[in-house]
């Protein structure tokens, strides 16, 4: 969670009805001396915490337990906010080499850790407005009831493979794309062009935070892959 330094101390104090010396709580909090000084006066002057017996205590009031709830309330929508624009970018650069995504598939997932297909695609567009993302149709020809892969190397793209709505619909009509004879599907993936900066650490939350979506995505790509190559 998203914690700025006067959560974290207040959260400290909140804990134990015992008063703490200021060097007590940059120990527990992690926190500079600079800034626990700073959050402490701050939250003096709100009374939210007073000087008792050489230490600082919390003020346990209703007043000021609607302070803290508000404040764990504005971490959480932080924190919520932090872990799609993370996610959303580790899903679209998380192959090492150049790959489009599925963007149903995006949505998936992020359905699985809680966020609404309307947050995902509003966030997404929002990267697409920022030049970190291009979305585009792809049309496969099916040889059998293939499932679309996740993730598909942008050099094996074809350039009638993707392009915009009335391409994609000129080259479906010319192939039979209506045809039940000749299957085929057509899907929405995104390609992400990431700076180094924006790319790492949304591949290092992947890494340490949500490692059982990188297993997942891992095996669904051997499987996808397995179907379309053999």
């Amino acid at each position: 969670m998203f914690e700025p330094a006067s959560v974290k101390v207040l959260k400290y104090l909140r804990s134990d009805r015992v008063p703490r010396t200021k060097s007590e709580i940059v120990r527990a909090t992690g926190e500079t001396s600079e800034f626990v000084v700073k959050t402490l006066d701050k939250l003096a002057e709100e009374r939210i915490v007073v000087e008792d017996a050489g230490g600082v205590a919390y003020a346990r009031e209703p007043k000021n337990e609607a302070v803290y709830t508000n404040l764990l309330q504005v971490c959480d929508l932080v924190t919520r906010g932090q872990q799609l624009e993370l996610l959303v970018r580790a899903l679209i650069c998380a192959t090492p080499q150049p790959c489009l995504v599925r963007l149903s598939a995006v949505v998936s997932i992020l359905a699985g850790e809680g966020y609404s297909a309307e947050e995902t695609m509003e966030f997404v567009g929002e990267e697409i407005k920022r030049g970190y993302v291009k979305k585009t149709k792809l049309l496969f020809f099916l040889r059998r009831h293939n499932t679309l892969p996740t993730y598909v190397p942008q050099e094996y793209i074809s350039p009638i493979s993707c392009g915009d709505n009335d391409s994609y619909h000129q080259v479906g009509h010319y192939v039979g794309e209506d045809d039940p004879g000749y299957p085929s599907a057509h899907e929405d993936y995104l390609l992400g062009d990431y700076p180094r900066e924006v790319a790492s650490p949304a591949r290092e939350f992947l890494d340490t935070e949500k490692s059982h979506i990188k297993d997942k995505l891992r095996e669904e790509a051997m499987r996808n892959w397995f179907f379309w190559l053999v």
